[in-house]
């Protein structure tokens, strides 16, 4: 069974009125304001699977993948930041709703940085903060450096992973290296202009937020 296949029967097994064969079991890893981050039990890829429901139509879908591709290649070929390899599948369900998926291996639990924090002390928490402050201030050196990009970056500690985090000795040090997990909101402007569509974002964000947000 291809992913797509597999992900058109996770999607039709969320509709109560609709019997299917063999249904597909999630576990939730996490979850945003616009999406839900899951892992499809006995996924033989041991894939995370984040979920997005924002796209009215094809065109906006197209300049999301379009915008991500190339904040992608920035943060990674130019800026220096370490990402996971991924991979976007997204069709239209038997309502013709798009349906949108980022698709990256899964990590470790324990090595998220809101998890990991819980089992460290004093000492590597702080070499975390001065890490994750290293990786912002990349993104700052680039943005100094380029007139006409600008590049947003959500660097909050639940965003990183540690890679070779051993849950037996939990410790980092200035020399571990920390892995960014949360790129599929395209954070860029080329010449003032927002690459990805910020309305697409906002409308489907929470009521209370939205009567507040400036842009």
């Amino acid at each position: 069974m291809t992913t797509k296949t597999l992900l058109k029967r996770f999607e039709d097994s969320l509709y109560l009125n609709t019997l299917i064969k063999d249904k597909v079991f999630i576990n939730i890893l996490g979850y945003g304001e616009l999406s839900v981050v899951f892992e499809i039990l006995n996924d033989v890829n041991n894939n995370a699977y984040k979920r997005l429901s924002i796209f009215e139509d094809e065109n906006q879908v197209i300049r999301h993948i379009q915008a991500f591709k190339v904040y992608y290649k920035i943060l990674t070929e130019e800026i220096g930041i370490k990402i996971p390899p991924y991979k976007i599948i997204w069709f239209k369900d038997k309502s013709e709703r798009i349906k949108f998926f980022y698709i990256q291996p899964k990590l470790p639990a324990i090595s998220i940085g809101n998890k990991a924090i819980h089992n460290l002390d004093n000492r590597s928490i702080l070499n975390l903060v001065l890490l994750i402050l290293k990786e912002m201030r990349k993104v700052w050196i680039y943005n100094y450096s380029h007139k006409n990009i600008k590049v947003g970056f959500d660097a909050q500690v639940s965003n990183f992973a540690i890679e070779d985090f051993n849950k037996n000795n939990p410790m980092i040090d200035l020399h571990s290296n920390l892995i960014f997990i949360d790129t599929i909101p395209p954070f860029f402007r080329i010449n003032g202009k927002e690459a990805m569509d910020l309305e697409t974002f906002i409308k489907n964000g929470p009521y209370i937020l939205k009567m507040d947000i400036k842009y």
